[in-house]
């Protein structure tokens, strides 16, 4: 259990960093789309993770597992499976490991989380360490479907899903700032790229996406409104002089006025 426990210590460390890598390339995966779309036009009616997607993205196959700059390693796992196997203590070993896990995705959940640290950091790592915990579960229920059945790993799934959103939810009404909203809204949408890649159901963070575009939109009107009163409060009502015609039409593209006259009766 020593080897096993180092193992599950070792996971548990490189969750942000498998997580990292994740994002990171279905972050090259969206642009090498856009840049195919952008030759093809047809393409453009195609998705990220659509069956077109994919088959013509199959030539950059990127293995997140075993890779240059990361490898996880599931020979302890499988020699620890083995011996409780043989010893006629697969149960035990089953209830352990999934006692373990659930330990473990407590841990990576924090208390709260702040939305206004500069680049998003904490929301970044949030999400990592989500993406690289699921994934680790979602490979070990394919590798070895004995120990992690579908039912364990969405159970888990679903509670970080939970917990994450009310985490976001709570730190939501801190964000006063439109552009800051949209970089987390890009954040979240990259995330749930990701994890549908990997089939896990994204339907939590989807409808907390509306209510992030609710908060964008006030957060818009907010600003517009403050612009239109600083506009309104300095304005000294004098008739506007037009020197030619470019300025004209610059006039009718910005205003809502409408010309009472042909333009050359105007000029």
């Amino acid at each position: 259990m020593a080897d096993l426990n180092t193992w599950l210590y070792r996971i548990r460390e490189m969750s942000q960093y498998l997580g990292e890598i994740s994002l990171y390339h279905t972050d090259l995966r969206r642009a090498r789309l856009k840049e195919r779309a952008e030759k093809t036009p047809y393409l453009e009616h195609f998705k990220l993770n659509s069956a077109i997607e994919l088959i013509s993205d199959e030539h950059e196959e990127f293995d997140l597992l075993q890779n240059d700059d990361l490898q996880v390693d599931f020979t302890p796992l499988f020699e620890c499976l083995h011996i409780h196997q043989s010893l006629g203590q697969m149960d035990k070993f089953r209830v352990e490991y999934a006692t373990t896990r659930r330990r473990q995705k407590e841990l990576l959940l924090p208390p709260t989380i702040n939305l206004l640290d500069e680049e998003g950091a904490c929301l970044h790592t949030l999400l990592e360490e989500i993406a690289g915990f699921a994934i680790v579960e979602r490979t070990t229920m394919k590798k070895i479907p004995d120990l992690r059945s579908p039912v364990d790993v969405d159970e888990l799934w679903d509670s970080m899903c939970q917990t994450a959103v009310g985490l976001m939810k709570k730190a939501l009404p801190s964000v006063d700032n439109a552009e800051n909203l949209l970089k987390i809204k890009n954040l979240i949408a990259l995330f749930m790229q990701t994890m549908d890649t990997w089939g896990f159901p994204v339907g939590a963070f989807d409808r907390f996406l509306l209510e992030l575009f609710d908060r964008y939109a006030e957060l818009l009107k907010r600003r517009f409104s403050d612009d239109f009163q600083e506009i309104v409060q300095s304005d000294d009502y004098m008739p506007m002089a037009i020197q030619n015609e470019e300025e004209y039409d610059k006039v009718l593209n910005v205003s809502w006025y409408t010309p009472e006259k042909p333009r050359e009766e105007q000029m």
